[in-house]
């Protein structure tokens, strides 16, 4: 557990394109815990739709089963779409917030 929390602390130190969020589905079945992607909070209602997109994909991805597959390339596939996934919601999460302060 201490590497992981290292390697959490430098994701999230550095831009390595990777959210440190993913690393919590790597743990998920020795600690029971499952990322989740944090609520957008917005008036707009196009930035809610991809906030409810990005919820379902995420959703998919987890409840069907893809990060306990023993095949590899599924495996590989699911960290990758979990990974986009967390990019674009730290994405839309910033332009929500910019467009709040806008406002």
């Amino acid at each position: 557990m201490d590497v992981l929390e290292e390697a959490r602390e430098l994701l999230t130190g550095h831009d390595f394109m990777i959210p440190a969020a993913v690393i919590g589905y790597a743990t998920a079945p020795v600690t029971g815990r499952t990322p989740q992607l944090p609520p957008v909070h917005t008036d707009s209602e196009p930035l809610a739709r991809l906030d409810a997109d990005l919820r379902a994909r995420r959703l998919a991805l987890v409840e069907l089963g893809h990060l306990s597959s023993r095949d590899d390339d599924v495996l590989r596939a699911a960290f990758t779409g979990l990974i986009v996934l967390h990019r674009q919601h730290d994405r839309l999460t910033a332009t929500a917030t910019a467009a709040t302060a806008l406002h």
